[in-house]
């Protein structure tokens, strides 16, 4: 079985960042913000590293012929691309599921 590298884009990192200072400060609890960060990324690696294709593409003929797909992960739903020429796997956003996303992702479609 073939093995990706993943990789957060800058794009990926804020939106892990914005969960952290969501959980951190609205709900009080620092500690529960660093552990619920880690385990989303790890979630997203352990999830991505051997078989990404599984993950279907998004509903959104655009973005869906650029090669975006989705995934969901602790509440939330992980975007990416696949590059199988280089074997890496790019994580583009990371959105909670009850959030508009679609719309989200449609105003910054310039991916």
């Amino acid at each position: 079985m073939e093995q990706y590298r993943v990789h957060f884009l800058k794009s990926a990192k804020t939106d892990m960042y914005n969960i952290g200072q969501y959980i951190s400060e609205q709900l009080s609890a620092p500690r529960v913000a660093l552990r619920k960060v880690d385990t989303i990324e790890n979630k997203i690696k352990k999830k991505l590293y051997f078989w990404p294709q599984k993950h279907r593409l998004i509903d959104n003929t655009i973005l869906a012929s650029k090669g975006l797909r989705m995934m969901n992960v602790e509440g939330r739903i992980a975007f990416f691309f696949i590059n199988e020429k280089k074997k890496i796997v790019k994580v583009w956003r990371i959105i909670h599921s009850k959030r508009d996303w679609a719309n989200l992702l449609s105003e910054n479609s310039s991916i």
